[in-house]
């Protein structure tokens, strides 16, 4: 039976999962928008939307430091803390990471 919650996929065979880390474009751009994210939580004075911040910043960077495929803020700070792969689909950045690695070969 193949079922989707939210982002994380039950059936174990999706194509990100043999897919290879990603390249050094996209991982700028995932960098960038953790840090992005970070600068807003120290920024926010509302602490429940600075936490929410504070972990979307840190999933993408942690995402872009390891090369982390599909929802960085569900599987991104797992993955490097269980030292394999959790993996999740994310179609919005599947489609940026596809035209920044398209972008980049042609």
């Amino acid at each position: 039976m193949n079922m989707r919650l939210c982002c994380l996929a039950s059936d174990g065979s999706d194509a990100v999962k043999d897919a290879p880390p990603l390249g050094l474009r996209p991982r700028g751009v995932r960098g960038t928008i953790g840090l992005v994210f970070l600068a807003l939580a120290a920024w926010l004075p509302f602490w429940p939307l600075s936490v929410l911040a504070a972990w979307f910043g840190a999933s993408h960077v942690v995402a872009a430091a390891t090369g982390y495929r599909g929802c960085p803020e569900l599987g991104a700070i797992p993955s490097f803390v269980l030292r394999r792969r959790v993996s999740t689909v994310c179609k919005p950045w599947e489609r940026l990471d596809q035209w920044l690695e398209h972008a980049v070969r042609a």
